[in-house]
């Protein structure tokens, strides 16, 4: 059963929608959707951003994420960026950003604290650690 949306998505856009819930990756998804080879990647690239401003493609793919992921789980993100880094037409930034995102999926970077010690005498020591809410 598939979701309805408020404004109507003509067939083109909806498998736009339909390939980006796959993937992950709008210019592939546009690519995908509109029969495009790649000696058009670069404008692929600009029409996908288009698409992804809209309002109803953007209604239709959140529906299309209930319906096929109804819960945001590790291991659904943890695929999706694998298949945008293993993905050869991915761009080596996006790439980059990919890996980055699924490291701190996995926990692979440590959480800044800031750490206030009070030292009073040979005896009393109060230490508070506190976890640093600033990922930069």
């Amino acid at each position: 059963m598939m979701p309805k949306t408020k404004k109507k998505l003509n067939p083109r856009q909806k498998r736009f929608c339909e390939e980006y819930v796959k993937t992950g990756n709008a210019t592939l998804s546009y690519m995908v959707a509109y029969e495009k080879d790649k000696s058009t990647y670069q404008a692929s690239a600009v029409e996908a951003n288009r698409l992804m401003k809209t309002e109803a493609v953007l209604e239709y793919i959140a529906e299309l994420t209930k319906i096929k992921n109804p819960l945001l789980t590790e291991e659904w993100l943890c695929d999706r960026l694998l298949a945008i880094i293993n993905n050869p037409e991915t761009k080596e930034q996006d790439r980059l950003k990919a890996i980055d995102m699924l490291l701190k999926c996995l926990g692979a970077y440590t959480v800044n604290q800031k750490i206030d010690a009070n030292i009073t005498g040979e005896q009393t020591i109060i230490v508070t650690i506190e976890e640093d809410d600033d990922d930069e």
